[in-house]
């Protein structure tokens, strides 16, 4: 027996769900769980990496675009250390 009471879908970066999935009249939302393959951006998040991505410079060079895409990296290793309650250089960026 299914509940026939209307769902409503969670906002945009809410928890459980999957962005953008229609809500089906008495079919219950699902929790997207997979974060091995994919994982759901916070808005937050997507501004971000949104704002990053215009970004130009290797943070591994000397110039001008180097220097400050170098302050990015350092800025956000930071506020990780932060979040996490370590030290700057202790938390490791990788790539790939």
């Amino acid at each position: 027996m299914t509940d026939a009471r209307p769902r409503q879908a969670r906002p945009e970066g809410g928890s459980g769900g999957h962005r953008g999935a229609a809500t089906v009249p008495g079919v219950r939302p699902r929790s997207y769980l997979d974060h091995a393959s994919t994982s759901p951006l916070r808005p937050e998040a997507r501004l971000a990496m949104v704002a990053a991505l215009d970004l130009v410079g290797d943070p591994g060079r000397v110039h001008h675009e180097g220097l400050a895409a170098r302050a990015t990296v350092e800025a956000a290793r930071a506020d990780v250390a932060r979040l996490l309650g370590a030290r700057p250089r202790e938390v490791v960026l990788t790539s790939g």
